[in-house]
């Protein structure tokens, strides 16, 4: 692009550059001596929202830099010397390039530069086209530049230098016009059924210009210009190979969007997955805590239960040991009262022979003085020996007596002990059984408060206490258990 060196550029709105023009008949221009301003329009076609940060701004130059240009179309001043000859329009020039509104489309910006490079820029959206631009060109000439104008304007020839540039405008309705008084209406396959297996369409992928058709390059070598059916049949293949585009695009276009919302589904499908997990690790994170929580309440429950009873125990054990040692004393006090009183029988029957013997002797007259005196010392001892037997009988009794006072402090000691460990057990299932009634009525007002079908927080909250109280009262069930057995031990 040629300008002059005092061409500057501002970033305000112009009242007299509207945009592009509107579509206007056929028409030729001369265009010698002229040179040309640009502007090109950038704009996203899909994926505005998910990618913007690397966009160009909307009008800009060629080189589609990230960030640069204008957002509003720029003014565009001349030097004093130079005038415009022109209003600013799409530039429509390379019609095989470009849409009805002169749009060229691409995947991403460098992909545009690189088709606009080569001369191949799509002229229709693909399916994997995100991005498209379009040139605004207006024409300008120095002041004294007027012998440029004139004679060649009125040539009738389609001719021109490699550099004349020709504008054609046909809008929708006079091609269609056009095509219909031809009779080249839209075809339903080739016309031609020897060339009907054949692709003619790949000739016209490179046209840049009108200029480069070989029918139009002089209106005066009309030798070389091909017939009538020949441009009818170029036509119907054109047709033909636009609507298998077309359809193919939609095909495309159709997969493409199942394909996105497959994965949209998919994402949505993940996203509730992730959300259902983390609900899940939440409230078994919670279950955990409570079950440790649990487990160390009755850990320590027991080791209480078990601390108490080693105390009975040691107690128990201490009062058997002290009941064995008197039992073992009044044994062995038994044997030896046995003892004595064997050898105090033994002598009462000596005592008893010698006393027959001594009334034998008297019946038979030969009692004497010294054996009467033996007898007296034997009554005298008899005597001590009965009043020592009958000491011995009470010093026994008043053993029995201290025995059985004994024994009866050891078993009100056992009984005693017994009691202090059952009220104990008893007391212990009483406030078991009184969390356990107060937990159940908690566990109904929370079935109450599910009845109302709560959502978000409150249902939370509503499942996490409902686990915590059938965790509690799975605990003290077991710890109910434990405390019923025993009390049958104690009661045994």
């Amino acid at each position: 692009m040629y300008s002059p060196s005092k061409l500057g550029s501002t970033l305000g709105v112009s009242a007299a550059a509207p945009g592009p023009a509107q579509k206007q008949q056929p028409e030729k221009v001369n265009r010698d001596g002229q040179m040309a301003e640009y502007v090109y329009e950038y704009d996203r076609a899909d994926g505005t929202v998910l990618r913007p940060s690397i966009d160009p701004k909307r009008y800009g130059d060629e080189r589609a830099v990230v960030g640069v240009g204008d957002d509003v179309f720029p003014t565009i001043t001349l030097d004093e010397e130079c005038e415009w000859t022109s209003a600013w329009e799409v530039d429509m020039s390379n019609w095989a390039s470009v849409d009805k509104d002169g749009w060229t489309y691409g995947a991403d910006w460098t992909d545009i530069l690189k088709l606009a490079r080569d001369e191949l820029s799509h002229a229709t959206k693909h399916p994997n086209d995100f991005v498209r631009r379009r040139r605004h060109i207006r024409y300008w000439k120095r002041r004294d530049d007027n012998s440029a104008e004139g004679g060649d304007a009125a040539n009738d020839s389609w001719s021109g230098d490699a550099d004349t540039t020709y504008k054609f405008h046909l809008p929708a309705s006079t091609i269609a016009l056009a095509l219909d008084m031809l009779g080249l209406k839209k075809q339903s396959g080739f016309r031609f059924a020897a060339r009907a297996g054949k692709d003619y369409t790949k000739d016209y992928n490179n046209i840049s210009d009108l200029n480069s058709l070989t029918w139009l390059v002089n209106a005066n070598e009309t030798s070389s210009a091909p017939t009538d059916e020949a441009i009818r049949e170029k036509t119907a293949n054109l047709e033909e190979a636009s609507e298998k585009s077309a359809a193919q695009e939609q095909a495309l276009r159709l997969k493409h969007q199942k394909k996105a919302k497959e994965v949209a589904l998919q994402q949505r499908k993940l996203a509730l997955l992730v959300e259902q997990y983390r609900k899940v690790k939440s409230e078994h994170d919670v279950l955990q805590a409570n079950a440790a929580e649990l487990t160390r309440v009755v850990e320590q429950l027991r080791k209480e239960a078990n601390d108490d009873q080693r105390a009975i125990n040691a107690e128990m054990q201490a009062a058997n040991q002290a009941l064995e040692e008197k039992a073992k004393a009044l044994a062995t006090a038994r044997i030896r009262y046995k003892r004595d009183n064997k050898s105090l029988t033994a002598a009462i029957q000596a005592a008893k022979q010698r006393l027959e013997q001594q009334e034998q002797a008297k019946a038979a007259g030969m009692a004497q003085d010294p054996v009467a005196k033996e007898l007296e010392e034997i009554v005298d001892k008899l005597t001590k020996l009965h009043a020592k037997v009958d000491a011995v009988k009470q010093h026994r009794l008043a053993i029995e007596e201290e025995r059985k006072e004994m024994f009866n402090q050891v078993v009100e000691k056992k009984s005693d002990l017994r009691l202090q460990s059952k009220l104990k057990v008893e007391t212990s299932l009483a406030d078991v059984d009184a969390k356990l009634s107060t937990l159940k009525s908690e566990q109904e007002s929370v079935i109450k408060l599910f009845a109302s079908k709560p959502e978000g927080k409150v249902l939370e909250q509503l499942n996490k206490r409902r686990n915590e109280i059938r965790n509690e009262m799975s605990a003290l069930k077991e710890r109910r258990m434990e405390l019923t057995a025993k009390q049958r031990q104690v009661e045994l």
